[in-house]
């Protein structure tokens, strides 16, 4: 007997097809929004199997966790929002929740910046290395915690939508948390993206039951209107650190990084960022349509 073909759990369309098989689960792609997941999904009692100490000791040890690499982020983001969001940064601060703060590194600089600035972390390890940093942490399913609504100003999410078993899920509740005139921010792998696209089944993103869910600009600003968000803008970035080179020679990770540079000019770098307004925009260069 077939079994069902599973809906898109980011648009709950019938239309997914298997593209291939990686190891225990299925890689499925939704001809509806053109995004991609794994199946099985990820079930919430399976949770402390994935991120557990090896994953915290994964990341402590990482580029991520660095001091630089933060501060570059914020440095990114602090352009990006001066364009697209000029009020957020204009004034003398707002209130940030960072969602998968890790060791709260961005947090970190929005505070040194007169932000109110929290994060969210599943692993209580990264946590405590956050809060040593002077950051206000909650531990735990960000789905599931209980949060103050309509109190943020700007939310965060670094590679963390791919995460979600209910992606959708995460979306409205940072609708839910943003008050008026507030911006979500996600950051993800690009699955419409030059790497993907050349990789196929190889793409270093395919890694279940860790990353479920594969976004490119018109899935992921899909999700975010339909999670109630007035309005969403996609782009193309270049990532900071290429790690597939992170090791080779000079001449290779500049040559790397120059091809990476021009898939980004054409629209299909490798990492995909969404703005997501929660209110109709209010002037040119606050909102616009997903694109």
């Amino acid at each position: 007997m077939t079994a069902p073909r599973p809906r898109c759990p980011m648009c709950a369309a019938d239309r997914a097809v298997p593209r291939f098989a990686h190891g225990t689960h299925t890689i499925f792609a939704c001809r509806a929004c053109r995004g991609g997941f794994a199946w099985p999904r990820l079930r919430p009692d399976e949770l402390g199997e994935v991120y557990d100490e090896a994953y915290a000791s994964r990341y402590s040890a990482g580029t991520m966790n660095e001091v630089e690499f933060g501060r570059e982020r914020f440095r990114r983001l602090d352009r990006s929002l001066r364009e697209l969001a000029p009020r957020l940064v204009e004034g003398s601060g707002g209130r940030l929740l960072d969602v998968g703060c890790a060791s709260g590194r961005l947090a970190r600089e929005f505070l040194d910046r007169g932000w109110r600035a929290e994060g969210v972390e599943l692993l209580p390890r990264l946590a405590e290395r956050a809060r040593s940093e002077g950051v206000t942490v909650h531990v735990g399913d960000f789905t599931r915690l209980e949060l103050p609504a309509g109190s943020y100003d700007l939310i965060t999410m670094f590679h963390v939508i791919e995460h979600f078993e209910l992606p959708l899920d995460a979306v409205v509740k940072c609708r839910d948390l943003l008050g008026p005139g507030g911006l979500l921010v996600l950051e993800t792998p690009n699955w419409r993206g030059i790497g993907a696209l050349l990789r196929g089944s190889r793409w270093s993103h395919i890694i279940p039951p860790e990353h479920l869910s594969y976004f490119g600009p018109r899935a992921l600003c899909g999700l975010v209107l339909r999670g109630g968000f007035a309005s969403a803008r996609a782009r193309t970035v270049t990532p900071q650190v290429i790690a597939a080179v992170s090791r080779a020679p000079r001449p290779v990770r500049l040559a790397v990084r120059g091809t990476y540079g021009l898939a980004t000019l054409l629209g299909i770098g490798t990492t995909l960022q969404v703005f997501a307004f929660r209110d109709a925009p209010t002037g040119d260069r606050d909102g616009g349509g997903a694109r």
